[in-house]
């Protein structure tokens, strides 16, 4: 976190944000829909699951599984070139 002094006498936080990861063609999922605060999102490739609760929490469940994850997991499904 920093500070900056201005010209006048005042102090401003300057809020340091990470940056957007830029995720590979291959690693991103494709969801069916864009859903709202409690429902759930699945990938139309790989079947991970993206639900967003109603505490703005964004957590993710692999096809098949039931363990809950917080991280993005990468996609599993097959490669755009050859679904075209």
């Amino acid at each position: 976190m920093g500070f900056y002094q201005l010209p006048e006498g005042g102090w401003v936080h300057l809020q340091e944000v990470k940056r957007p990861r830029i995720v590979p063609g291959n690693e991103r999922h494709r969801w069916n829909r864009v859903p709202a605060r409690g429902q759930v999102a699945t990938c139309t490739r790989c079947g991970c699951q993206k639900c967003f609760r109603l505490n703005y929490e964004v957590v993710y469940r692999l096809a098949g599984s039931t363990e809950i994850l917080t991280a993005r997991p990468a996609c599993t499904g097959p490669d755009r070139r050859g679904e075209e």
